[in-house]
Parts: C-alpha cells; sequence; structure tokens
C-alpha cells in the first residue's frame, strides 16, 4: 500500500510539472507574440511620422517591417498599399491590397484604393467590378461614382460615364481629365451643346481656389496623416496629356 501511495504521489506530481511546463510555454508563447505586436505597431508609428515627412522610402521600409512581424494586420497591410501606390509600386501595391481585402472584405476605402490602382494599370474590367461591388454596399460613395465615370469613358461606355461623372460634380471640378472625360462622354452621345458648357462651366477656377486636389477626399483614408499635397497628388495624378485633352475638346 505504501509502494502504490508513493508511486501515486510521484504520477501526480509529474502531472503537475507537466501541467506547470505548458502554463510556462504558453504564457512564454503568448508574451512573445505581445512583444512581436508591439515591435509591429511601433513601425507602423514610425512608417506613418516618416510619411507625414515625406520621406517615402523610410516610410515604406518601416511598414515592410510591420507585415513582416503581422502578415495578417489589415490596417499594416493597407497601409504599406497606399504607400505602395503613392510611389507609383501599382503592382505589388495591388497584391497587398487584395491580401488586406481578404482580412477585412468590407473595408471600402481598401476596395477603393483598390479599384484606382487597377484604373491607372487600365485593367478595366477588375476595377469596375471592385467598384460595384462597393457601391452595392455604398451607392452614394462619390469618389467610387468619378472613378467608375473614368473607367466607362475608358471603355467607350459613354452613357455611363456621363451618369457617373454628372452626379458628382463637385468631385469632377477636382481633376481636369475628369472634365475633359465628361465632355467627351457628351461629344460622343451627340450633346457637342453639354460638352462645350461642361468645359466652360467645370473649367472656371472658383474664388479663392487653390491646386487640385487629389481624387479621393481621404475621409477614412488607412492613413492617418494627413499625406502632404504634393505626395497624394504624385499617386492619383496620371501620366496622360491631360491638358492635350481639353485643349482638343475646347475646340469642339
Amino acid at each position: 500500500m505504501r509502494l502504490k501511495r508513493q508511486v501515486r504521489v510521484l504520477v501526480e506530481f509529474g502531472l503537475l510539472f507537466l501541467l506547470s511546463g505548458w502554463i510556462l510555454l504558453l504564457s512564454g508563447s503568448g508574451l512573445y507574440a505581445t512583444d512581436r505586436g508591439a515591435e509591429a505597431q511601433a513601425h507602423a508609428d514610425s512608417g506613418l511620422q516618416l510619411a507625414r515627412s515625406g520621406d517615402l522610402p523610410s516610410a515604406e521600409a518601416e511598414l515592410r517591417q510591420a507585415v513582416t512581424l503581422e502578415a495578417r494586420n489589415p490596417e499594416f497591410l493597407s497601409t504599406l498599399g497606399t504607400l505602395l501606390a503613392i510611389d507609383h509600386k501599382l503592382e505589388e501595391s495591388t497584391t497587398v491590397f487584395r491580401k488586406a481585402l481578404q482580412l477585412a472584405p468590407r473595408d471600402l476605402t481598401v476596395r477603393r484604393y483598390l479599384a484606382a490602382n487597377l484604373w491607372q494599370l487600365h485593367r478595366y474590367s477588375e476595377a469596375k467590378q471592385e467598384l460595384k461591388i462597393l457601391l452595392r454596399q455604398q451607392p452614394n460613395d462619390a469618389p467610387s461614382r468619378l472613378l467608375l465615370g473614368m473607367v466607362a469613358e475608358n471603355t467607350q461606355d459613354y452613357a455611363t460615364a456621363a451618369k457617373m461623372l454628372s452626379s458628382v460634380p463637385d468631385e469632377v471640378v477636382k481633376q481636369p481629365e475628369s472634365i475633359a472625360a465628361l465632355a467627351r462622354s457628351y461629344y460622343h452621345l451627340g450633346q457637342p451643346e453639354k460638352a462645350r458648357n461642361t468645359l466652360a462651366e467645370l473649367s472656371k477656377p472658383a474664388a479663392g481656389s487653390v491646386r487640385p486636389r487629389n481624387y479621393w477626399s481621404r475621409s477614412g483614408c488607412p492613413l492617418p496623416i494627413p499625406l502632404r499635397s504634393d505626395i497624394a497628388w504624385r499617386w492619383f495624378s496620371t501620366t496622360r496629356a491631360v491638358s492635350r485633352k481639353v485643349k482638343a475638346l475646347s475646340r469642339i
């Protein structure tokens, strides 16, 4: 009996020791995960500060570190994607935005930015698909209606382009290319008078106006900074000959 009692005590002690080891192991891994999360957040915060100052290469490096440490953080991914897009790395930015959307599929801002990338990459059908998903969830989203109008004009769907662009005049007026797209759409629909009026009205600089901003008002932007206006403009301005379009259309 005494031997059995000793064996039972040893077994219980062994189980207790094993359980204690597992607790220590799990708590240690939890602390490790916490440390990684804190380190990732520190890199992300540093990246945002660098972006505010206009140092995009260093900001991008910091966000890459954050994503390496926490690859499934949609906020880090979307911020990295935005920085890549601003730096004209649209293919990689698109890949990163898609990863962010897999983790946060209802993030409308990221979907809008993805559509903007696809439009600039001339992948119009994909851009249209993303915008339709977005507008089903938020039909009155002005930047998305603007972008869908631009996609439609690029694919010669002039009726949709005119409908979308004319519905958001406050957005159109910010971009010379959008003004040209709306005027072109009216012209191809056999409405040259509307085309001329569009150029005349929307091309007038408003009193006290400043340099036009980018397409997105950045409400809900994944970058809570704001970015310097000239940096943002570099992303959303395309390389097309906007001024030539406007001049040609003014002669209609």
